[in-house]
C-alpha cells in the first residue's frame, strides 16, 4: 500500500507490506526519494515483484507521473512518460 490521508488529513507517501502470517502492516523504508505525497492515485503490482503508482492528487495539484517501487531491492524509480495528445 502506497501513500494515502491519515487519520490527521496529513498526506503520506509511504509503503506498507500486509505481511500474512502475522497479519500486520509493515513499513517498508525505501532507499531514496519515491513519488510526492497524495492521494486517489493508481497502484498495481506487475511480475510479483514491482509496485507502480499513477498519478493522484495533494491538496494543491494534479499528478501526472509514474514511479516504480522494487519489491526485491527496496528502490523507487521515477519512470519517464511520453505525452499523448
Amino acid at each position: 500500500m502506497f501513500g494515502g490521508e491519515d487519520n490527521k488529513r496529513r498526506l503520506r507517501n509511504d509503503f506498507h507490506i500486509l505481511e500474512l502470517e502475522t497479519v500486520m502492516w509493515e513499513e517498508v523504508k525505501t532507499e531514496k526519494g519515491g513519488p510526492a505525497p497524495r492521494y486517489d492515485h493508481f497502484a498495481a503490482v506487475y511480475a510479483d515483484q514491482y509496485l507502480l503508482i499513477f498519478g493522484g492528487s495533494s491538496y494543491s495539484a494534479c499528478f501526472n507521473d509514474l514511479y516504480l517501487l522494487d519489491l526485491q531491492t527496496v528502490s523507487t524509480e521515477s519512470l519517464c512518460m511520453l505525452q499523448l495528445r
